[in-house]
């Protein structure tokens, strides 16, 4: 099989769009949660969430497009763009052999509420023709491709919190396989909007803490008591080692191994003990053919809600035993649902790149309930071999990406 590394990073979030600042910010623990202030919510539901700012979608689309495109696609446009940046990539010679893999969880619901809304006020004449187009969830893939001529392999993934890990190591799979030479891959979500913090607050999945904002979303402490809703994502330059190397790319990390499957438990809470969780995770170091021990650091799903911290936390150290750290860049972001399993595998990666760990935000009391992981209360300067990441979605879907340092 073809070896695969990270050669581009692109990044749409709260806390930024640059990667270096964003990096500085997870290490000090600069949350961008905050009151809402795109809409006004309603009362029953909680009023914070962490929002993507400043982004100016007609830098990097056509400015017609620009204000009428659903943002997840806009998100999806930018990262992609962002990452060839980030890998000095300005030209694609051999466009049939680069592809896209760009998976979302509710797609463009921004798009589909507006036009049913339309609907149902009896407005048929003015139901945008780019409804079907901008709501369904491949078209983030979809334009990726047509803006950038790559005529390979185009697809997305859609399992939930885990889309943005699935289209990862799906896109790494077709690469590893020999079948494309290069993918962009990761996931994004446009999940700040009424109706979709409606039903996470219906749900009983949101924090409904009263402290200051930066506060609330605490993965593993005691005292959580739900997520905070957040939107955005990454997307990757995945590449062949052959390719990298013979067109002289900087290589933040390689792709070592990538598991998906499934809980089969139920449609929100994770198997008992971490069952699907620890299989994930295990298979993934058994592909791979490394060492429990090898590994330095787990970006934990983490989601500061009762069950998932404490099912994650017992499959971990069922694993692992105490001897890896732990954090959860949701303690930071909140929940970008597709997006922050992409995000927290750029995380992730960065963290092999730079040797830094960062902290679990808000991680004050430890719960008596959970397994005795380390997790990281301050973040460490740290020599970082191997790294995993963990992503699961509402369905029971499980996804466990595994990198490594790259030396030759």
């Amino acid at each position: 099989m073809n070896r695969v590394v990270v050669t581009g990073i692109g990044i749409v979030t709260p806390l930024g769009f640059k990667i270096d600042v964003v990096w500085e910010k997870l290490l000090y623990g600069q949350s961008p949660v905050k009151k809402i202030a795109k809409f006004i919510p309603n009362s029953n539901y909680p009023q914070i969430c962490a929002e993507i700012q400043d982004f100016d979608s007609s830098a990097w689309l056509a400015p017609k497009e620009a204000r009428r495109i659903d943002p997840f696609i806009a998100y999806s446009v930018a990262a992609s763009k962002m990452a060839l940046q980030d890998a000095a990539i300005d030209h694609i010679v051999h466009q049939d052999r680069a592809g896209v893999w760009i998976g979302s969880g509710f797609g463009g619901i921004h798009t589909l509420v507006n036009q049913i809304h339309r609907s149902y006020h009896s407005e048929t004449s003015k139901i945008s023709p780019f409804t079907i187009p901008y709501m369904i969830h491949n078209m983030a893939s979809g334009k990726v491709a047509i803006d950038l001529g790559l005529k390979g392999m185009s697809n997305c993934s859609v399992t939930a919190c885990a889309s943005g890990a699935n289209s990862i190591g799906e896109a790494m799979r077709c690469i590893q396989m020999g079948e494309m030479d290069m993918m962009l891959a990761g996931g994004i979500d446009a999940s700040v909007h009424p109706t979709v913090l409606a039903g996470f607050s219906a749900a009983g999945a949101l924090s409904n803490n009263t402290d200051s904002p930066d506060l609330i979303s605490k993965p593993f402490d005691r005292d959580r008591d739900g997520f905070v809703l957040s939107e955005g994502g990454a997307v990757f330059v995945l590449e062949n080692l052959e390719s990298a190397l013979k067109h002289q790319r900087r290589i933040y990390a390689e792709c070592v191994s990538y598991v998906s499957n499934s809980d089969a438990y139920h449609i929100t809470s994770p198997a008992p003990n971490g069952e699907g969780a620890y299989r994930a995770m295990k298979t993934c170091l058994d592909r791979g053919k490394v060492p429990a021990d090898k590994v330095t650091y787990l970006n934990a799903h983490g989601t500061s809600t009762r069950l998932n911290d404490k099912h994650e936390s017992i499959a971990i150290f069922d694993l692992f035993s105490d001897k890896i750290a732990v954090s959860s860049t949701k303690s930071i972001t909140g929940h970008m649902q597709a997006g922050s399993s992409a995000f927290e595998a750029a995380v992730t990666v960065l963290s092999i790149h730079k040797n830094q760990i960062h902290l679990n935000k808000n991680f004050t009391h430890r719960d008596p309930e959970l397994a005795p992981i380390d997790i990281v209360k301050s973040s460490r300067d740290t020599c970082v071999e191997y790294a995993m990441t963990n992503s699961f979605g509402f369905g029971g879907h499980n996804a466990c990406l595994l990198f490594k340092k790259f030396t030759g």
